[in-house]
């Protein structure tokens, strides 16, 4: 479509040119004999024809024969004239010619600008779409893995702080997971003091305790417990949705009275995803409490994006509800070792 247009332009050029040149041979001679009219031969007959009249006698009139030599030298005159002025208001095809070319090569550099922006804007979804694909396999195959292996614990053979430092591992690669690709996935820079951590629930002190953290050295780690309610952390449980917020100290939902300045700076933005079983259909009247909650912060302001993150996010939540429950429910129907039986088979040994 481009090479014929381009064909035409260039046949539409050429014709233009050869016209232009054509015309501009005309113009030069009529040009060169009107200046030779009006700077030689026209005087010249001024002068023969003023000199007849003086020369002739008084009460005698000129005769037919210089009457129209006059007529022929007005109207020669008049023709000069009329050509000039015609040439200097003449349509140029030639100048309208280039002004298309130079429209439609404009036309054609701002098609391929917003072409480069657009395969520029394509390759960066096709990059995060790669890394999410890339991301969310990772997490089903350590989930797997991860509920295998719970599943082959055999009951009476753990303490509980060994069960749950062998449960923890499926969740630190996952984090570790989600860490490593940062940048390409949420777009985390160096000033943004990453952070990733996930929070299950206790229902017997009924408070979200930290079970793994993955996040940027400087920050300082405290790993605090929330109750339901408290924090986005608790406010994502007690609501069972998704909270997102650019800037913390701008939120609506929560108070931050009691945040220190160094909280308002290194945990600026954040979201905040339920963890709910695969039972709960995300009714806050069913009575059904979230496994735990799945959180991103960010000391940059607006660092997630509800088009980009939410989904992506929320499939791995769906991960780690399956590998939550296996957790819960092997703690739930198992009996564990207590401490006293490992310190008599240390001995027996």
């Amino acid at each position: 479509m481009e090479e014929k247009y381009q064909d035409k332009l260039k046949s539409f050029m050429a014709k233009a040119k050869f016209n232009n040149k054509y015309s501009d041979k005309i113009v030069g001679r009529t040009l060169l004999f009107s200046n030779i009219w009006a700077t030689l031969l026209a005087p010249i007959l001024i002068g023969i024809g003023i000199s007849h009249i003086y020369n002739l006698p008084e009460n005698v009139l000129p005769n037919a024969l210089f009457w129209i030599l006059l007529t022929v030298f007005l109207l020669i005159h008049l023709a000069t004239a009329y050509l000039v002025h015609q040439n200097n208001s003449k349509y140029s095809l030639y100048s309208q010619a280039v002004e298309l070319e130079e429209s439609h090569s404009n036309e054609l550099t701002n098609t391929r600008d917003e072409l480069a922006k657009y395969i520029h804007a394509f390759k960066k979804v096709a990059h995060l779409h790669s890394n999410q694909m890339s991301t969310l396999y990772l997490t089903a195959c350590i989930t797997d893995e991860g509920v295998g292996e719970i599943n082959q614990v055999e009951d009476g053979t753990l303490t509980i702080k060994e069960f749950m430092d062998k449960a923890k591992e499926p969740i630190r690669a996952i984090i570790r997971t989600l860490c490593l690709e940062r940048e390409a996935l949420f777009g985390y820079r160096s000033q943004s003091l990453y952070n990733i951590a996930l929070y299950m629930y206790n229902h017997e002190e009924d408070h979200l305790f930290m079970i793994e953290r993955d996040c940027d050295s400087r920050l300082p780690q405290r790993n605090r417990d929330w109750k339901p309610g408290h924090g986005h952390v608790g406010l994502a449980f007690l609501h069972k949705q998704t909270k997102i917020s650019g800037d913390i100290t701008k939120s609506d939902e929560l108070a931050t009275n009691n945040t220190t300045e160094s909280d308002k700076n290194n945990y600026k933005s954040f979201i905040s995803l339920p963890i709910l079983s695969c039972e709960d259909d995300g009714d806050v009247n069913n009575e059904i409490k979230p496994l735990g909650v799945l959180v991103l912060t960010s000391a940059d302001e607006s660092q997630f994006e509800q088009d980009r993150d939410l989904q992506f996010l929320t499939t791995i939540s769906k991960f780690l509800a399956i590998y939550l429950a296996s957790i819960e429910s092997h703690y739930s129907h198992n009996n564990f070792k207590a401490n006293d039986e490992i310190q008599e088979g240390v001995k027996d040994e």
